[in-house]
Order: structure tokens, then C-alpha cells, then sequence
């Protein structure tokens, strides 16, 4: 029974995922799909790693978004809640995360001003 809200896109990006959790650490992943409503996201040597979410869990996920040069540098920006773990930590693990809220950062630079700010728009 399919159960997904929108279409998924094979989108394969780098991305960090940031536990609620204080004290856990963050993770590198890399998307395998995306849609406005969740993601897979694959954790290519995470054997060495010790933390993982468990289903239920909510995580930040910043995906990096590629360069344009209509656009200043961006990353989407995510919460979501874990709702599926494949594979063992021995092989490549994944978690397929629902998305509840999601926005762009754009990163911005003054005139005249070397520091950075961030624009941010909501998606829906």
C-alpha cells in the first residue's frame, strides 16, 4: 500500500543531520530521494559512528542545494520525524524521514560587509 503524500524525486545531495538531542552528534548523509512531504537519506560509513535516531525521533536536516547563478548560495532546511530505518549499521543505513516543516536559507552578502546573513522563505 503506497502511502506517500507527494511525488519523490531521485535527488542525491549532500546533507547534515542535527538530532534534537543535545548532546548527540551530527551526522553526514546523502539524499537518495525528496519530496515536499519526506526523504530517504543514506549514511555512507556510518559504522564508525555510534548515533542514530530511532523511529519516532525528531531530527534538523540541512541539505545543501546546488550552485546557481541566479541564486546566492542555498540550503533547505528541515524538521522531520523518523518513520523507517533500512539496512544494518554493518552496510549502508538509511532513514526515511517525514518532513513537517522545510524552508530555504539563502546566504547573502552586504555591500561592503564581508559577514553573511541569512534570508529565509518558508516552503509549503
Amino acid at each position: 500500500m503506497e502511502r506517500r503524500q507527494a511525488a519523490r524525486h531521485a535527488v542525491e545531495r549532500p546533507c547534515q543531520l542535527e538530532p534534537k538531542a543535545p548532546l548527540a552528534e551530527q551526522l553526514s548523509g546523502v539524499t537518495t530521494n525528496v519530496s515536499r512531504s519526506g526523504m530517504l537519506v543514506r549514511f555512507p560509513g556510518l559504522a564508525e559512528a555510534g548515533w542514530l535516531p530511532g523511529i519516532g525521533e525528531q531530527v534538523r536536516v540541512v541539505l545543501d542545494l546546488p550552485p546557481s547563478a541566479s541564486y546566492a548560495p542555498r540550503s533547505l532546511e528541515c524538521v522531520a520525524r523518523v518513520v523507517r530505518t533500512e539496512g544494518p549499521a554493518e552496510e549502508t543505513p538509511a532513514l526515511a524521514l517525514e518532513v513537517s516543516r522545510m524552508h530555504i536559507r539563502e546566504k547573502e552578502k552586504k555591500k561592503g560587509d564581508r559577514r553573511s546573513r541569512d534570508k529565509t522563505c518558508r516552503v509549503q
